[in-house]
Formats: C-alpha cells, structure tokens, sequence
C-alpha cells in the first residue's frame, strides 16, 4: 500500500503512476526514474539490509548513525543522527553544503 504522503509527492514531481509502483518494488521504481533522470542524480538513505540492493544502484548512498552494520559499509555517507532523530535533515544539509561548496 503507498502512503498518500508519498502518493503526492509523487505526483507533485509529476511522477504519476509510479506510487503503485513504488508499493512493489523500489528498484523497479529506480529503474524507471533513471529513464527520466541521470543515475548519478540519486540519493539514497537507508538503515537495514533490504536497502542494501538500492544503495548500490544510486550515485550517493547514506546512512543512519544506527543502521545495521552492513549498511554502515556500503554507505558513502553515515550520519550522526539516527533514523527518525533527524539524520534525514542532516543529510539533506550535508548535500547543501557540498553544493555550495562549504563541506
């Protein structure tokens, strides 16, 4: 089932249609924006082992500070914070600074 949080962001980047199929798999949900989008424009943060797959089919994989371990290793990127404590933030401000090339 997609959440309707995420049913309109989708459609707000003008990606109808895909929210069924993020519901069924979000490497096939990749797949289908790389048609639209440069791989290496992805970002991912994930915190257990079935991110695992996504992360390495993105340009930039992150972490939360308390991912599982594997994830820990196969992230670019581990934020201080961990998941629902604001590690999203971080990394969305991290990426912001880069860009502005304050690292």
């Amino acid at each position: 089932k997609v959440a309707p949080a995420s049913r309109q962001r989708l459609a707000c980047f003008h990606f109808n249609g895909l929210a069924e199929l993020a519901a069924r798999s979000t490497l096939l949900l990749l797949a289908s924006l790389r048609s639209r989008l440069d791989s290496e424009a992805f970002d991912y943060i994930g915190n257990d082992t079935p991110d695992l797959p996504l992360m390495s089919a993105v340009g930039f994989a992150a972490a939360v500070a308390d991912a599982h371990p594997l994830v820990l290793s196969a992230a670019h990127w581990v934020a201080r914070r961990p998941g629902g404590r604001g590690a999203v933030r971080e990394l969305c401000d991290a990426l912001l600074r880069a860009r502005a090339g304050k690292a």
